[in-house]
């Protein structure tokens, strides 16, 4: 996993024109923040947005691929690679975007809670 400066700093401006993003250096990638919400992963100068039941199909029929940190042929995480038409078009990024913030919500919220030691 790596991801270019010149990526981050690219991004990292288009995602601010329409919300503002963190990003965490993990593993060699970047993770996604949009308040407390971790809703992206970016992985070879490639961003993957938080995906669900009810926005899996967007990123599917445009042939977007899932991501998988150990390689083709290994269980894929529930984000997907998100189009460059949509990263370069800040209407569409925004809607991507919330979207993406709201399936991490979700999936925060099913997570269950740890007991305190």
């Amino acid at each position: 996993m790596a991801v270019r400066d010149s990526y981050r700093d690219w991004l990292l401006e288009q995602l601010g024109r329409v919300r503002e993003v963190r990003a965490k250096r993990m593993f060699g990638g970047l993770g996604l923040y949009a308040d407390e919400a971790f809703f992206g992963v970016v992985d070879n100068d490639t961003v993957f947005f938080r995906t669900g039941d009810a926005t899996r199909a967007s990123y599917e029929s445009r042939g977007m691929k899932p991501f998988q940190p150990m390689g083709p042929g290994t269980k894929p995480m529930a984000y997907h690679e998100v189009p460059v038409d949509v990263l370069e078009d800040p209407a569409l990024l925004s809607e991507w975007l919330e979207r993406a913030v709201g399936e991490a919500g979700l999936a925060k919220a099913k997570k269950p809670k740890r007991k305190p030691r």
